[in-house]
């Protein structure tokens, strides 16, 4: 699947903040002192954009201008409505 396939195309992250699906590299959990520090690094850098309306942080969506996005959405929840967005067809397994 193409990341021009997706274009047009919007993830919506919680509270109906979305994003474009062309510009998602990543979705990880929020749960490991790695990824927490390194949203702390991004944080100093002005990258991290906070989509959680003050709930609980559950994920990141890493985004391909090196952007983090906090979402109060679990992961598993955030996996599905980005296959969603694919064609049917893509989302057969060989």
């Amino acid at each position: 699947m193409t990341r021009v396939a997706l274009e047009g195309y919007v993830l919506d992250v919680g509270f109906s903040n979305t994003v474009p699906a062309h510009r998602v590299t990543g979705i990880m959990s929020y749960d490991s002192e790695p990824l927490r520090r390194f949203c702390q690094d991004m944080e100093r850098m002005h990258r991290v954009i906070d989509a959680t309306k003050g709930r609980k942080v559950k994920s990141l969506v890493v985004l391909d201008s090196q952007h983090i996005i906090l979402s109060s959405l679990a992961r598993e929840t955030l996996s599905d409505r980005f296959s969603n967005l694919l064609p049917k067809e893509s989302q057969a397994m060989p």
